[in-house]
């Protein structure tokens, strides 16, 4: 008890006890921020610029990132690489195996499935910017190109390829016999753009790209396909780089069936969400007034085509890309962003539009610097990645 004038000496033990521990728990928590603060210094030299408790790195998954230069990386989340894939536009299967472009010792491309040390099979095909596998029966579907001469004139012509599991063609589809109704798609927004001739330095300097088609996706089961047949599971989902649009192809009938004018110029890896809007990486958008270009990622709903989340990085600006660019919702809500051009980073972001984790290549920040740019990024769970390690024993 206390008494008048004076307190029990046990209580002041006590009260003194308390402020004992609550001076050594804040020296604690300093030195854990501390601890904190130099492992995101140690590891920032690996690329990891910064992460929070809100990113996915608490799973322990994998990044495969995808560079032009030749080859496939993956890399821990806390930027440590862990292998190297040859071929470029890598996806890893659920049994480890992996489709991936290769160039040959004759210098023909090929897309090829290979375990291990072990190749599957092998299908000669001019590739560029896409293969993925499809959700619903794993066949692989990939933008293909072809060149052929009109009037003296070397055009390129993009086309749409599927191949069984087996590595047999099983679907073709030329943009080329498709001019006409994309044309009348694009109506609404004017004339699709005239042929673009294809820059110096490229190995088809001077001949004209009519369209750029960049990403290829089958829209996996879903609930709007009841009601709206466009959005059938097993339509195809691209973009088209040049007028700056998504479109979806059926199938069955092989018809233009659904058009999202979504840029001015450039539109990069639509993903088909569970909730069933498209998630999509806009390099350069509709100009709005004398706002800063800066490239964005946005999520829409193909039922009103209206935007129902965006993000671009602040500053305004500093995610400017007009030539890569991938997103990819995380199971957690987040998502997965990467860009390349002068300073290649991947950026892990809340819907609130924070970002929570980022890491950028340390070297190659010159635009086009292309072995080390970053075309495409993928979280990937620890199993598949696992499965691909076992499968190199």
């Amino acid at each position: 008890m206390w008494q008048l004038g004076r307190p029990n000496t046990l209580w002041i033990g006590i009260f003194f006890s308390g402020i004992f521990f609550a001076v050594v728990a804040a020296l604690s928590s300093a030195m854990v921020k501390l601890n904190r603060q130099s492992y995101l210094k140690e590891i920032s030299e690996n690329g990891v610029i910064t992460w929070s408790p809100d990113s996915i790195l608490s799973e322990n998954g994998y990044i495969l990132y995808n560079s032009p230069g030749g080859e496939c990386h993956l890399i821990t989340m806390d930027g440590i690489a862990r292998g190297l894939i040859p071929g470029t536009l890598c996806r890893i299967f659920s049994d480890g195996s992996v489709i991936a472009r290769i160039t040959n010792s004759d210098a023909q491309e090929e897309i090829v499935k290979f375990n291990g040390n072990s190749v599957e099979w092998r299908f000669q095909a001019r590739i560029d910017h896409d293969i993925s596998i499809s959700p619903i029966d794993h066949s692989i579907w990939a933008k293909g190109l072809d060149l052929a001469k009109r009037e003296n004139q070397t055009i390129k012509i993009d086309y749409i390829l599927g191949l069984s599991p087996q590595g047999e063609e099983i679907y073709r589809w030329s943009f080329d016999e498709h001019l006409e109704e994309l044309t009348e798609f694009l109506r609404p927004w004017g004339p699709i753009r005239p042929p673009n001739p294809t820059a110096k330095g490229n190995p088809d300097e001077g001949s004209l790209n009519v369209t750029h088609v960049n990403s290829v996706q089958i829209i996996p089961p879903n609930h709007l396909e009841k009601s709206h047949p466009q959005f059938s599971a097993g339509n195809i989902l691209v973009t088209e780089y040049h007028n700056g649009v998504a479109l979806i192809i059926d199938r069955k009938t092989q018809k233009i069936v659904w058009i999202h004018k979504g840029a001015e110029l450039g539109l990069h890896s639509p993903r088909w969400l569970e909730n069933g809007h498209i998630l999509m990486f806009i390099n350069q958008p509709i100009p709005n007034g004398n706002r800063r270009s800066a490239s964005s990622v946005v999520e829409i709903d193909p039922l009103t085509h209206q935007t129902v989340w965006s993000f671009t990085e602040n500053p305004i600006g500093a995610m400017n890309c007009d030539v890569f660019g991938s997103a990819q919702r995380l199971k957690n809500g987040n998502t997965l962003i990467s860009y390349g051009c002068d300073r290649s980073s991947i950026i892990e972001v809340t819907p609130q539009g924070s970002v929570v984790w980022k890491w950028r290549t340390l070297i190659g920040t010159e635009k086009l610097d292309l072995p080390f740019q970053i075309y495409r990024a993928e979280w990937l769970p620890k199993e598949l990645v696992q499965a691909f390690f076992s499968s190199q024993l």
